[in-house]
């Protein structure tokens, strides 16, 4: 029964000092629950600002400058699959001209393109919505071959 009580007392007097942090060792372990740590966030470097900024009038001046200019000469075509899937294919100039495109437009897709001179063929072209130089153009059912702009 010695024994017995001897351990009992031994648990009791580790369990006191886990329990008051006897145990604990203050160098590795973290900051009581009761105190978190409170830590500054790291300084932020300071941004340059410009001495003067320019107006809006310049900024707009400056844009204006870099943008290219658009010729107006040429065709603008723009092809929608609107009702459905259509065979395309667009060539540069003539019937023999650089290809531009050769392929089927799924339904609910659009090509653009914009050269001086456009030939195109079109499978199932009723599927398809044309517009020239952004004005709606109608197109003749069927398979159908095109110049634009017309000669």
């Amino acid at each position: 029964m010695g024994l017995l009580a001897t351990l009992l007392l031994v648990l009791l007097a580790l369990n006191m000092l886990a329990w008051t942090g006897g145990l604990v060792d203050e160098e590795s372990s973290p900051p009581p629950e009761s105190a978190p740590a409170v830590t500054e966030p790291p300084e932020e470097p300071a941004l340059a600002l410009p001495a003067e900024r320019p107006s809006n009038e310049a900024i707009a001046e400056k844009r204006e400058t870099k943008r290219p200019t658009q010729t107006t000469t040429g065709v603008t075509l723009v092809l929608t699959a609107s009702r459905g899937d259509c065979w395309v294919e667009v060539r540069a100039g003539s019937s023999t001209g650089e290809m531009l495109y050769a392929g089927t437009l799924a339904s609910g897709s659009s090509l653009r393109f914009n050269r001086p001179r456009l030939w195109l063929r079109l499978g199932a072209s009723s599927n398809v919505d044309l517009e020239i130089n952004g004005r709606p153009s109608t197109v003749p059912h069927g398979t159908v071959e095109l110049l634009l702009p017309d000669a």
